[in-house]
C-alpha cells in the first residue's frame, strides 16, 4: 500500500499497534466518526496517530476536534536537559507521561482523556537544553535544563511533563533536578527525577529516573536518568582509574511504535529513529571521560553518547524523544551536546 509523507494527509500503513477509542453513538446506535487536525496525521491500520513535534509548524501544534467525541490514548514528553564541559556527567531526560504508562517508578499508566467535538488544545513543545559553553579548568557551567511540554485541555486538566536536568561540569556540583535527573561528576550526586523544572525542588511524580553519581576526583561523568531506569554511576577516582555511566534508558511504550511514527521526523534524523529498541522513549545522556577511558553511551531512546578526549564533543539527544544530551571528553575547551526537544503523541481509533 503506497504511503503518503505529509502534514494533514494521512500515512497509510499495514502496522497498527496499542490502544485507544473514538467516537459517539446517535440515532439508532450509529457511530459518530473522529474528524480532527494538528500536528502530522498518520493512519495505520485501525489507529490514527497526530505526531506533534519541535519540527511541526506553531499554527499546527493543535489538537483540534471537529467531528465525534475522540477517546484518546496519549504521550506527552519533556525536552532533554544539555551536557557539559570535561569529562562531565550527561542531562536528564525530559519526564514522560503516558495513558499507556509513565516514566519513573510506578507501573500505572494515567487514564485516557476524551476530547468532545468542537474544541482545539494548545500544545507547547519544551525546548531543548542547551550545551554548557566553556570556561575555566574545573569551573565551567552546568548544561541547562531542557523545558517543560504542555498539552493544555480546555474540558479538562492540562497535562504537563518536565524537562530534564542539565549536567556539571568537572566540579562538586550535583547533577540538575527534573523530569529526570542528569549525571553528577567529581563527588557531585546525580540530579534527582520527578521534580518541577527547571532545576526545582517541587515533586512532579512518576516522570522519570535520578541521575548517576561520581567519586570525588573521578574523571568519568555519570550518565543522565532516563524515563525507565536510572543514570548508571561513573567509577573511579583518579584519571586513570575512571569510566563515565552510561544513560539511563528510556521508557518503552509499545502502543506508540517508533517505526510507524517516524515519518514525523526530518529524514536526516531517520537512522537515529531507526536505532531506537523496544519504542524507548526518553534516553538520558551519557557521561564524558578523561583520556581513552571507556565513555558512557546514551541510554536507548535517543540519548546522546559521552565522548572521550580523542573525539571530545558529547553528542546530542535526539530531538522529540526528550533525550539528555552527552558529556563531552578531557578538556574543558570543548563542548557537551544539546538535550533533545520534546513530544506529544494523540492517538484514537480510526
Amino acid at each position: 500500500m503506497k504511503e503518503q509523507h505529509k502534514k494533514e494527509s494521512p500515512i497509510l500503513s499495514l502496522l497498527g499497534m496499542g490502544g485507544g477509542g473514538t467516537g459517539n453513538a446517535f440515532g439508532g446506535g450509529a457511530v459518530v466518526p473522529v474528524v480532527a487536525s494538528g500536528g502530522t496525521k498518520i493512519i495505520s491500520g485501525s489507529y490514527t496517530y497526530h505526531v506533534i513535534t519541535s519540527f511541526t509548524p506553531s499554527p499546527e501544534r493543535n489538537f483540534v476536534v471537529t467531528q465525534g467525541n475522540a477517546e484518546v490514548d496519549w504521550l506527552v514528553l519533556g525536552g532533554g536537559g544539555g551536557g557539559s564541559v570535561q569529562h562531565s556527567g550527561g542531562g536528564g531526560a525530559g519526564g514522560l507521561r503516558s495513558s499507556q504508562g509513565p516514566g519513573g517508578p510506578s507501573p500505572s499508566p494515567e487514564p485516557k482523556v476524551t476530547i468532545p467535538s468542537g474544541t482545539t488544545c494548545p500544545i507547547t513543545i519544551g525546548s531543548a537544553g542547551t550545551k554548557a559553553s566553556t570556561g575555566p579548568n574545573g569551573g565551567s557551567p552546568d548544561g541547562t535544563p531542557g523545558g517543560f511540554t504542555l498539552w493544555t485541555i480546555p474540558t479538562g486538566t492540562p497535562i504537563r511533563s518536565e524537562g530534564g536536568g542539565g549536567a556539571p561540569s568537572w566540579d562538586t556540583g550535583a547533577g540538575q533536578t527534573g523530569g529526570c535527573g542528569a549525571g553528577g561528576n567529581h563527588g557531585g550526586g546525580g540530579g534527582a527525577g520527578n521534580k518541577l523544572s527547571p532545576n526545582g525542588s517541587g515533586a512532579a511524580p512518576n516522570q522519570g529516573y535520578p541521575g548517576g553519581s561520581a567519586n570525588s576526583g573521578a574523571h568519568g561523568g555519570a550518565g543522565g536518568g532516563g524515563t525507565g531506569q536510572a543514570g548508571i554511576n561513573g567509577t573511579g577516582t583518579g584519571g586513570s582509574d575512571s569510566n563515565a555511566g552510561e544513560g539511563g534508558n528510556g521508557h518503552p511504550l509499545p502502543a506508540f511504535p517508533t517505526s510507524t511514527l517516524k515519518p514525523a521526523w526530518p529524514s536526516p534524523l531517520h537512522t537515529r529513529v531507526d536505532a531506537v529498541t523496544n519504542n524507548a522513549y526518553g534516553g538520558g545522556g551519557g557521561g564524558g571521560s578523561h583520556g581513552n577511558n571507556q565513555r558512557g553511551v546514551g541510554g536507548n531512546g535517543g540519548g546522546g553518547n559521552g565522548n572521550q578526549s580523542s573525539s571530545p564533543a558529547g553528542e546530542p539527544g535526539l530531538d522529540s524523544f526528550g533525550a539528555g544530551g552527552g558529556g563531552s571528553g578531557a578538556y574543558n575547551s570543548n563542548p557537551g551536546g544539546d538535550g533533545g526537544t520534546g513530544l506529544v503523541v494523540i492517538k484514537y481509533l480510526t
